[in-house]
């Protein structure tokens, strides 16, 4: 597919474009189903609907990572706790420790070879940044080989996704804003888990499952991603802004006329359209001035386009 021309963007075709790139399709519209493509379709959309058959396709949190949450909206906490929460997962700290050590974030300090003095020169944020990501990169880990790719692609818009969110947002929120860019789009390992225990039943061969999963992300991953962030048990104003960015995005909320309650709720809906257009410009599908121009659109000037870009092709460099 020729790169799609400046005039053609809009948020609604970034959109599509985007889940079509993490799909590996070339197509640029969305996709019709027919036949057992269609029954295939309803018969994982009432699994959604139906708690019972979705709970075994939920992806389960490390405990941990819900207690450092907890731990974070205690006034009172501090390096030592954390610390000591961490130090329940020997692996964890191997994790942290070498991911602390690449170059996205290499210190002046020299190399970190402890979990107390990552604690100590990045900071509670900082060492929360990368204790998150190691743990949600583990999650997103499906053992299927089925959807390797699709998993990888979608891991990467994750960390450019929260990495942006960390930019535009305020110094006072950074870890909010980064922990959300971050999960906002979990449901889709949800429809991944589901499609991959339905696809068996289907006779016909030829049906392409790559189109009912498009259709499926389009139409219920924000909500799946705000159920499951309830199910692990995520503090309320994670869940606030998960549930306003899903009506955002479906249009069960226009910013101009409903009061937004949390700033972080704009914050993820500008720091995911960013991750989307990046990924669509570093893979050619869109050109850079259409992409400029689109971010310029979103009132981005030239100088935080270019920070943002900057950041990105560092977190793209260094997958964690």
């Amino acid at each position: 597919m020729s790169a799609v021309e400046v005039t053609e963007l809009t948020p609604e075709r970034i959109d599509t474009l985007f889940t079509g790139h993490v799909l590996g399709q070339e197509s640029d519209c969305d996709p019709e189903l027919f036949g057992e493509e269609e029954m295939l379709y309803h018969r994982i959309y009432a699994c959604i609907e139906e708690q019972s058959k979705l709970s075994d396709h939920i992806p389960s949190p490390p405990k941990i990572l819900i207690e450092l949450l907890n731990e974070l909206e205690n006034e009172d906490t501090n390096f030592n706790r954390i610390q000591n929460l961490i130090a329940e997962d020997p692996g964890l700290i191997g994790e942290v420790v070498r991911v602390v050590n690449s170059p996205m974030y290499l210190t002046r300090a020299g190399e970190i070879t402890s979990l107390d003095k990552a604690v100590s020169l990045l900071g509670i944020n900082g060492v929360m940044k990368v204790t998150t990501t190691v743990m949600m990169r583990n999650i997103m880990d499906m053992e299927s080989l089925r959807y390797k790719k699709v998993i990888r692609r979608l891991w990467a818009f994750c960390l450019q996704s929260a990495n942006s969110c960390q930019i535009l947002g305020v110094n006072e929120d950074s870890f909010t804003n980064y922990l959300l860019g971050l999960v906002h789009e979990i449901g889709c390992v949800s429809i991944l888990s589901l499609v991959t225990s339905s696809i068996e039943e289907v006779k016909d061969k030829s049906v392409s499952e790559i189109k009912v999963i498009q259709r499926l992300i389009k139409e219920r991953a924000e909500w799946l991603s705000c159920l499951i962030a309830a199910e692990w048990g995520m503090p309320d104003r994670y869940l606030l802004v998960l549930n306003e960015f899903d009506r955002l995005k479906h249009g069960k909320m226009d910013s101009d006329e409903y009061e937004i309650c949390s700033p972080s709720t704009k914050v993820l809906e500008s720091g995911s359209l960013v991750a989307r257009t990046y990924s669509l410009l570093k893979a050619g599908i869109i050109e850079k001035d259409g992409a400029y121009n689109f971010l310029r659109s979103m009132n981005l000037d030239d100088k935080s386009i270019d920070r943002l870009v900057s950041r990105l092709e560092l977190a793209e460099a260094h997958l964690v």
